[in-house]
């Protein structure tokens, strides 16, 4: 198989994926390396395919789109030793944190998608942000941060912005 191709069958399979697939993943699948994943997934977004990533791996398109529910944004402050306790109330209260936000001072916004549903999800992140020894968005602003989350109903979501009021996250 060509290089075209596998582009072409990778491009195949994240559409047809509503999960994430990592790099090593598809790596695995087409017999080589992750790094050739990595720019076959450049190759195909400069050509203008909707390919997002995650931290757990690559998704095709905007899927989001396909539930229904609300979505709203929280601008949140705290020490990266609270992370665990923000993600894990939103996640508790029937929440999905879909990203993180940060406005910085010299490039402007700069966004992550997480896509963060459930306890597992929350200990996954936190655990990647530990072995991988990296810092959150958030470090570069004083902890301030804004979430896109999504959940079935705006009651809900002013469920999560209560907890995270009265937790000391929300920021005011």
């Amino acid at each position: 198989m060509n290089a075209s191709q596998r582009r072409i069958e990778i491009l195949s399979l994240l559409e047809k994926q509503m999960n994430p697939i990592t790099a090593r993943n598809l790596a695995d699948t087409f017999q080589v390396s992750r790094q050739i994943i990595v720019g076959d997934i450049a190759l195909l977004r400069a050509e203008g395919n909707d390919i997002l990533s995650t931290p757990r791996g690559y998704l095709y398109g905007n899927k989001e789109n396909i539930e229904t529910g609300f979505t709203g944004k929280l601008v949140c402050q705290h020490t990266e030793e609270q992370a665990r306790m923000e993600l894990q109330l939103i996640v508790d209260n029937g929440g999905e944190i879909v990203d993180v936000e940060v406005e910085h001072p010299i490039y402007g916004l700069l966004s992550g998608i997480l896509r963060i549903r459930t306890s597992h999800d929350v200990d996954e992140f936190i655990r990647d942000v530990k072995e991988n020894r990296t810092k959150m968005l958030s470090s570069l602003t004083d902890g301030v941060h804004i979430h896109t989350i999504k959940c079935k109903d705006k009651e809900s979501f002013e469920q999560i912005q209560n907890q995270l009021r009265e937790a000391g996250i929300l920021y005011s």
